[in-house]
């Protein structure tokens, strides 16, 4: 949340949605990258109909407090512009980059991970931040809250669109850890 209010703060509604998105669904960059002002109005799930990397099909819902937030972010970005050009602000992209000569008419995910890394970085986070990395804690926190065993596993790798678990696993880091910590019981 500390991102997402510094990014109201300072008047980056663009980047408080960016931070939303990969964080509470779990969606990769190029499945939401191309979403309109007018898509976030009033959405209750993320519906693709195929992920763009794994061409399966899933749909993740956005939380009563998400859609709040969404929301809040489109009205604070309405403000600044002028009420004749409301009406086409819902068919801009959400994250049309700062230069113009993008070819696609929005962010590359550099663009994206450069804007969220400065984001966590105004709040006191050390580490660079991605869209990436945001997607990893949401599967981290889906593991964690749906008991941290199997059946959460199984959970998480089906929210992911993962082929199997043992893809999970290699993803959160789960079988470094484990190796890690075989060799430092090994020492002990």
């Amino acid at each position: 949340m500390a991102m997402y209010n510094h990014c109201i703060e300072s008047g980056k509604y663009r980047d408080a949605v960016m931070v939303l998105l990969p964080a509470t669904t779990g969606y990769r960059w190029s499945d939401w990258g191309y979403l309109k002002w007018g898509d976030l109005v009033g959405m209750t799930d993320l519906k693709k109909k195929a992920e763009k990397k794994t061409g399966k099909r899933r749909s993740i819902p956005i939380l009563a407090d998400v859609q709040v937030l969404l929301k809040n972010a489109y009205d604070h970005a309405l403000s600044k512009v002028p009420p004749s050009k409301r009406p086409a602000m819902l068919e801009e992209y959400v994250f049309k980059p700062e230069s113009r000569n993008s070819k696609t008419g929005v962010m590359t995910n550099k663009g994206i991970n450069d804007s969220l890394t400065k984001a966590a970085k105004a709040v006191g986070v050390e580490h660079s931040v991605s869209a990436h990395s945001l997607r990893k804690a949401f599967a981290m926190r889906i593991y964690e809250l749906a008991g941290a065993d199997e059946n959460a596993m199984n959970e998480v790798s089906a929210y992911l669109n993962h082929a199997n678990t043992q893809v999970t696993r290699a993803y959160l880091g789960f079988t470094e850890q484990r190796r890690n910590f075989l060799i430092n019981q090994m020492l002990t």
